[in-house]
């Protein structure tokens, strides 16, 4: 299951306070897109810039060129980024919390955390029930089709058996991963089999990230 939008790692944090300065600058992809913001708090691996009110867009630093400080010309904060030509709108909150009874709902049929699916909603699709990525997967889960079929799913966009079908496949990989969330969200994302291939998780750069997007809102959404 792919990242959807483009091939840049993303991720938006909803409702971050707590800075003390911000500058303005024009940050250039390595893949080509161009983003204008606030960078708003800087460390190694990543730098948070404002792009919208009540958001900011994550950004790691291998996938950025330069950053061009307090640019000329004023900088508009824009609630989606486009890069290689494909946008990804930035949800706020309002949108996540549509979900919220469903996910409880599918978390206590499958005795998961509900903030574990949240996460993982929240990186497969950005809450998004029509999104589709360049692989096929679908939904706010992202499940691929013979993954739906798998888990009885025959509407892969209605939101509320998309969820179901996406816990139940979580529940199937806890159960095989002995509850190893890391092994649990490298299936989720590379298959069982390629996790099974490598006796861990697979060495595909893709997968790793992913598994730290997913831990990082399921820490964040557990600490809200």
């Amino acid at each position: 299951m792919r990242f959807v939008g483009s091939s840049i790692i993303v991720f938006l944090v909803v409702f971050f306070s707590g800075f003390v300065w911000a500058k303005e600058a024009k940050i250039i992809l390595k893949n080509g897109g161009l983003l204008y913001g606030e960078v708003v708090q800087e460390e190694d691996e990543w730098v948070l810039v404002e792009v919208a009110e009540g958001g900011s867009l994550g950004l790691y630093r291998d996938e950025i060129k330069s950053i061009v400080y307090n640019p000329a010309g004023k900088v508009k904060k824009k609630n989606y980024i486009t890069v290689s030509g494909q946008t990804t709108y930035l949800s706020g909150p309002t949108w996540e919390d549509n979900w919220d009874s469903l996910i409880r709902k599918a978390a206590e049929r499958y005795q998961l955390d509900p903030f574990l699916i949240k996460a993982v909603v929240k990186v497969e699709s950005n809450f998004d029930p029509y999104s589709i990525s360049h692989k096929g997967a679908s939904g706010l889960m992202q499940l691929m089709p013979e993954t739906a079929k798998d888990c009885r799913v025959d509407d892969i966009f209605d939101a509320e058996e998309n969820i179901e079908g996406g816990t139940k496949f979580l529940r199937y990989l806890w159960d095989i991963f002995d509850g190893d969330l890391k092994l649990v969200l490298a299936g989720y994302n590379a298959g069982p089999n390629r996790v099974k291939k490598y006796k861990g998780i697979p060495p595909y750069r893709e997968t790793r990230n992913y598994i730290k997007k997913v831990l990082f809102y399921y820490s964040y959404y557990k600490d809200e």
